[in-house]
């Protein structure tokens, strides 16, 4: 069996653990292993390639990825699943289409992409399948809001079907096992990547998925691990507008290191200790290699002013 699919909840520590033992066993036994990961988006391979060769340091793949823009979620719940990649020469291929392309799609429909846009993302998309159709919409149907179902639904095939043609064309140039890691509804029931896959290449696959419901046909297997305390980034409990520039503070949390040292609505966030924080982005990524309970100095703009603001995490 050279392709398995292991799904995930994202924010669980205990489904990353189970990838990462999976994955250590299958790279014991097979050697060459490569790992196919939603995290992160096509047009950032060659700097995945970069870091697991040692060219580029861990930082500087999250900043050059944009990982916490295009993805969000803590990279400490990644982390060891990528360190062991590096330590052992393990490709990780990104899977994930441009999120411009996925949103735009979702706005306007597969139409409004341009050729640039559709480049990046699947040549081909099968629209045949009902089951698909029928659980997207049960999921469209939870969500009111003045999107388009056909536009919806559109969005996610692309989704899906990039992420197949990624596993697809990997697996077709290249020796050994590949692990797939995507969130469980990508997986379950094989309609969302796995079999898009296959409909590619041919090939058969095994499926895994992670507290989900032990329905008849909806993986392979089902695991259940126990909850996992894991590590997390510390937060400032702030609420900030501004993404894309040094945040400024609409919102402060009660009991929160912001509210203890002082800060204020209206502050702009410019530097965290050594690190220059030109977006809420650089602001995550100098707080992952920040510890709770850490003392650091905030660099923020108030009044014009620029204040230095001594703080506890």
């Amino acid at each position: 069996m050279r392709l398995i699919y292991i799904g995930e909840k994202h924010d669980e520590h205990s489904h990353h653990a189970n990838q990462l033992a999976m994955i250590k066993l299958l790279h014991e036994k097979y050697g060459k292993t490569a790992i196919g990961m939603e995290m992160f988006q096509r047009p950032f391979q060659k700097v995945l390639d970069d870091y697991i060769e040692g060219v580029i340091d861990e930082r500087t793949m999250l900043e050059k990825t944009e990982y916490y823009k295009r993805w969000r979620y803590d990279y400490h719940l990644y982390k060891p699943i990528l360190t062991y990649a590096r330590e052992n020469g393990i490709r990780i291929i990104a899977l994930n289409a441009p999120a411009e392309a996925t949103k735009k799609t979702a706005m306007e429909g597969l139409g409004a992409l341009n050729e640039e846009e559709r480049f990046s993302t699947a040549s081909e998309i099968d629209y045949s399948n009902p089951a698909y159709r029928e659980d997207l919409k049960s999921i469209f149907d939870m969500h009111p809001s003045r999107q388009v179902f056909e536009n919806f639904l559109e969005a996610q095939l692309l989704w899906d079907e990039t992420m197949a043609e990624a596993v697809a064309e990997y697996i077709k140039n290249n020796d050994g096992v590949m692990v797939v890691l995507a969130g469980n509804g990508h997986i379950r029931r094989g309609y969302g990547i796995p079999e898009r896959v296959k409909r590619r290449t041919g090939l058969k696959y095994l499926s895994i998925v992670q507290d989900e419901p032990a329905e008849k046909g909806i993986a392979d297997f089902v695991l259940y691990p126990d909850g996992l305390d894991g590590e997390a980034a510390p937060k400032l409990g702030v609420a900030v507008k501004d993404s894309d520039k040094s945040p400024e503070i609409t919102e402060i949390g009660d009991d929160t290191p912001a509210k203890k040292a002082g800060l204020q609505v209206g502050d702009v966030i410019t530097g965290i200790d050594f690190f220059e924080v030109n977006s809420l982005y650089d602001l995550k990524v100098a707080l992952f290699y920040m510890k709770q309970g850490n003392f650091v100095k905030l660099k923020i703009l108030r009044d014009g002013k620029e204040i230095v603001v001594d703080m506890e995490l």
